[in-house]
């Protein structure tokens, strides 16, 4: 089992691989479910304070750079949701 220790340097090292492979939400993502695999789920809130402020100072521009993607994939869903209304506007054939 993990102790505090060991779970905040882990979410660190982490939250390095995450920024360095671009995958930075899939590494968060490995430490909560590794944090319960060890049993150490009591962890699992300093753990990713420590993983998100590993983030912040080493791509201080996440924050913007998540917000960003996440617009871009609501404005993909409104363009997609259009689509199936023009769509079934004109039969049920593409536009």
């Amino acid at each position: 089992m993990m102790d505090r220790k060991q779970a905040i340097d882990f979410a660190i090292r982490s939250a390095r691989i995450g920024v360095d492979q671009g995958q930075v939400a899939d590494y968060r993502d490995n430490v909560r479910d590794t944090l319960n695999d060890e049993g150490a789920s009591e962890w699992d809130q300093i753990a990713d304070d420590a993983f998100t402020a590993e983030v912040a100072r080493l791509q201080p521009d996440y924050d913007a750079a998540m917000a960003s993607w996440e617009e871009e994939q609501d404005n993909f869903a409104w363009e997609r949701e259009q689509s199936a209304v023009r769509r079934a506007e004109n039969g049920g054939y593409p536009v």
